[in-house]
């Protein structure tokens, strides 16, 4: 069984989401602080390796009219570089609301998003994976 990466890219933070190995259910996983090209492409790997990941699924931002944000062609530039490094698939996948979303659950649950910046990270890459997950389960 195998597993699929979301990413919630970010230039201080970098959010993490796994697939569990049936691919239907997408989790928090990880944020990885994003200092310098060469370490976050080592945790990738890491990840990859350890977690049995398949694909790669990077959101990409974009303006509520679906035009592409100032982030959009950077986001574009990091999934270049990642299909160019792995050996797995990448694509990318709309994440507009992703982390207002991730806000929103944290409010519910009454932590404050300003001492949670790292989990809300996390939080939007597994809501642009789980997104992802519900788009793909339909098609099939």
């Amino acid at each position: 069984m195998s597993r699929i990466m979301g990413i919630d890219y970010g230039q201080t933070r970098i959010g993490i989401a796994l697939s569990d190995e049936l691919q239907l259910f997408a989790s928090p996983y990880q944020t990885l602080i994003n200092r310098s090209r060469s370490e976050i492409e080592e945790q990738l790997q890491q990840i990859i390796d350890r977690e049995r990941v398949t694909k790669i699924v990077v959101g990409l931002p974009y303006y509520l009219d679906g035009t592409p944000s100032k982030q959009t062609e950077r986001i574009l530039q990091f999934i270049r570089e990642l299909q160019d490094l792995f050996s797995v698939p990448v694509v990318s996948y709309d994440e507009r609301y992703s982390s207002a979303e991730a806000n929103e659950i944290l409010l519910r649950k009454g932590l404050p998003s300003k001492k949670n910046k790292e989990k809300i990270d996390q939080i939007a890459a597994s809501i642009i994976l789980q997104n992802y997950l519900n788009s793909v389960e339909k098609i099939q």
